[in-house]
């Protein structure tokens, strides 16, 4: 979900085979429950990561709540959890990690990539 219109991002989520993407959306609270109910996913199964003000109904909606270090200081407030680093220098790095470990799946995924 994002406020921007891009094609890199439409590329990117091609890329990486996401079926759900929403752009060029500042209701983002809308668009949030526009894909729980394509994916029958309850909202406190959601994380979700956002820098700014119109991020802060998802944040405050959702199970994990996630911003950037570099995040606006009223945004941190309604996080569960802020990254120690910037936007566009590794947080989304740090949440898959943080998401992976949390469910048991960093190891298995790491010997996955070893071939082991």
């Amino acid at each position: 979900i994002t406020g921007r219109q891009s094609e890199i991002v439409s590329r990117r989520a091609a890329n990486l085979r996401i079926e759900h993407v929403y752009q060029g959306r500042t209701d983002k609270l809308n668009a949030l429950n526009e894909l729980l109910a394509a994916t029958g996913v309850d909202q406190q199964e959601v994380c979700y990561a956002g820098d700014d003000w119109l991020d802060i109904p998802v944040l405050n909606r959702v199970g994990l709540a996630v911003t950037v270090a570099d995040a606006d200081a009223v945004v941190r407030q309604h996080a569960h959890w802020i990254t120690s680093r910037p936007g566009c220098q590794g947080a989304v790095r740090e949440i898959c990690d943080l998401i992976l470990a949390a469910q048991g799946l960093d190891q298995r995924v790491l010997d996955g990539i070893l071939g082991q």
